[in-house]
């Protein structure tokens, strides 16, 4: 499911995000938007509970294109923890959209085991340190 946004629940909705966010900024006039939207809706389906989809329609939004600094479309950005992390300009394929997600999905993931691994850890080094 992809989810429009506006100025009104762009906050909620990307900015404090507990998951991924990919945006799709695009415009009804635009040809490479029309190719990109069928990607865009299937990576809202692939990815659906892993990733959030959501599109901005820059001639509606103008405000959220400003914001993000949209020059051209289609663009699309993905954003993690509320900040953006990659910026793909123009049409692109599927796998390339993937890739993108898939790299920060796994760096997130990666972070998240290491942070575990750390306080395992130390808990494993008080506990011991205590039994000495």
């Amino acid at each position: 499911m992809e989810i429009e946004l506006t100025k009104e629940n762009y906050d909620g909705e990307v900015i404090k995000s507990n998951m991924p966010v990919l945006v799709d900024f695009w415009a009804s006039w635009c040809g490479p938007c029309k190719m990109v939207a069928p990607i865009i809706s299937q990576i809202a389906e692939e990815y659906n509970g892993k990733v959030k989809v959501c599109k901005v329609n820059v001639d509606d939004q103008g405000e959220l294109a400003a914001q993000n600094a949209i020059v051209s479309i289609p663009t699309v950005i993905l954003f993690i923890d509320g900040k953006p992390v990659k910026k793909i300009v123009g049409a692109h394929s599927l796998d390339d959209y993937e890739d993108a997600i898939d790299e920060f999905i796994w760096l997130k993931l990666i972070n998240y085991s290491v942070q575990c691994i750390n306080i395992h850890t130390q808990w494993i080094f008080m506990h011991c340190f205590y039994m000495i």
